[in-house]
């Protein structure tokens, strides 16, 4: 939300809100580590007024276990995916970064360069690790969608809509059907 800077935490038992986290401007997105800790993305204020951070929270005690500041307060970094095994963290911010969950610092450089293409949203596939990105292209005609393997380098791109949004796996027991 614009100006907010809590995650709550609510009661699974009656919808209610019991606790409330400090973290740092505008929470954008949260993920789940294999250590069950709470990783969320704060993009630091729609107008840039504070550096970007990555917030881990103990979810046992509702603590603050690290923060992670972006170096550059115009960075303005959305979109937090997870790997399958919880080890390694995601997000846009003009190029794909990828920051494992035991780092202290954001990248210099992001994984994946944005050079020419708009990244909108995008997913990690929990199974092989491919990083799939939405291009927005113009934002008026047909996106793409982008396949990556996990090691970056291009594998598949796919005409889309107009402003390709989220990307879902649908997982299987039995992939033959």
């Amino acid at each position: 939300w614009v100006g907010g800077h809590k995650i709550f935490v609510i009661s699974t038992d009656n919808n209610k809100i019991i606790d409330s986290v400090k973290v740092a401007m505008e929470p954008e997105s949260m993920v789940v580590d294999k250590n069950d800790r709470l990783w969320v993305l704060c993009n630091g204020g729609w107008m840039r007024e504070y550096f970007a951070e990555l917030v881990s929270i103990n979810t046992s005690t509702d603590k603050i276990e690290k923060r992670i500041v972006f170096p550059d307060k115009n960075q303005s970094p959305t979109t937090l995916q997870i790997n399958g095994d919880g080890t390694m963290l995601y997000f846009l911010c003009s190029g794909i970064y990828r920051v494992g969950i035991d780092a202290n610092a954001i990248p210099s450089v992001p994984y994946i360069s944005e050079s020419g293409k708009y990244f909108y949203k995008l997913g990690i596939n929990p199974l092989n690790e491919d990083i799939i990105a939405t291009d927005a292209v113009d934002f008026q005609q047909s996106g793409r969608l982008l396949i990556y393997k996990k090691n970056g380098s291009p594998e598949k791109e796919i005409t889309a809509g107009i402003i390709p949004g989220n990307v879902l796996f649908s997982l299987k027991d039995d992939f033959t059907k």
